[in-house]
């Protein structure tokens, strides 16, 4: 048993270590990405689009309005509404958070005909809509206040105290081997 999972136990730490240089870049490309030019969603070039400065046209009559925990741009809690601009014009559908409110308070279905702002969020699974836009203002008329954006903080990177943790299970089961045989050696 110790010969199989000795190996296995490393391997694993061996591949936490390789997914943390991974995250490193990853987390180095997100926080460049606000600093790219803002990209239309009317317009997206091929590739991954997360974290970049976008704009998007949300245009909708009676826009089914959710509301999902977040915070304020100051960092108080409370929510934030979104909804989902339909495809307009060779744009895509998209969800928008439109902004935050302290308490969700207000009518659950908005008319809207706006040029949002902000980041967009690419998680690139391919669903629609693919792609929310967290709007850097909110809509007039909505007594909405901005929203805390998206950063590259808010991205877990845990994979070196994964590693370590890997790597410590190896080095206590080889110490508990060791200690078998020693006493085994012994006859006890």
């Amino acid at each position: 048993m110790t010969a199989a999972a000795l190996p296995l136990l490393l391997g694993l730490g061996i591949w936490q270590l390789q997914r943390a240089e991974w995250k490193a870049a990853l987390l180095a490309r997100i926080a460049e990405a606000p600093r790219l030019p803002a990209l239309d969603l009317a317009a997206l070039p091929p590739g991954t689009h997360d974290f970049r400065r976008a704009s998007a046209h949300c245009r909708g009559a009676r826009l089914a309005v959710s509301w999902v925990g977040g915070q304020s741009a100051t960092g108080r809690p409370g929510y934030v509404a979104r909804v989902t601009c339909p495809a307009i014009e060779g744009q895509p559908a998209f969800a928008a958070d439109l902004g935050w409110s302290a308490r969700p308070d207000w009518n659950a279905r908005l008319t809207l005909d706006h040029r949002l702002h902000g980041l967009l969020r690419d998680p690139g699974q391919g669903g629609p809509p693919r792609f929310r836009l967290i709007a850097s203002a909110p809509p007039a008329g909505t007594g909405l206040s901005p929203a805390m954006p998206p950063t590259a903080a808010d991205i877990p990177d845990n994979h070196l105290s994964y590693a370590i943790q890997w790597f410590a299970f190896a080095a206590i089961l080889a110490a508990v081997y060791a200690a078998f045989l020693r006493r085994w050696r012994r006859g006890g």
